[in-house]
């Protein structure tokens, strides 16, 4: 997209790039340094246009990131297990690595650490 837009609009492609981030942003994930990086190979840009919209992007990706985490917080529940306890668990199925299915109730046999957890599997 970047080079179309630098070959269809050479002299002012510079103004474009908020209508090329709001696409992108339609479509997929990226960075404006993704965007830079990617059109770096067919143009010059001029360094405080690049660090300006860098700027801005970062700001708009930190706010996003908090907004997420506040989202994502709201749900989150801090669970811990003690040895002995029993607890479902999503293992991969046999001869399937990309499918997963919860299994159990197995028991937690020891805590090595905060979140780690050796577990008694008997059929596996």
């Amino acid at each position: 997209m970047m080079r179309a837009v630098s070959d269809e609009f050479p002299d002012s492609w510079d103004q474009t790039i908020p209508w090329i981030l709001f696409a992108y942003s339609l479509t997929a994930k990226y960075s404006l340094e993704t965007l830079v990086s990617l059109h770096l190979n067919y143009c010059l840009l001029d360094r405080s246009l690049v660090l300006c919209y860098w700027s801005k992007s970062l700001a708009l990706t930190a706010d996003k990131k908090a907004k997420n985490k506040a989202w994502f917080d709201k749900k989150a529940r801090d669970r811990t297990f003690e040895p002995g306890d029993d607890f479902l668990t999503l293992l991969f199925l046999p001869g399937h690595l990309l499918q997963a299915k919860y299994f159990g109730p197995y028991k937690v046999l020891q805590k090595p650490g905060p979140v780690d957890y050796v577990i008694d599997t008997p059929n596996r």
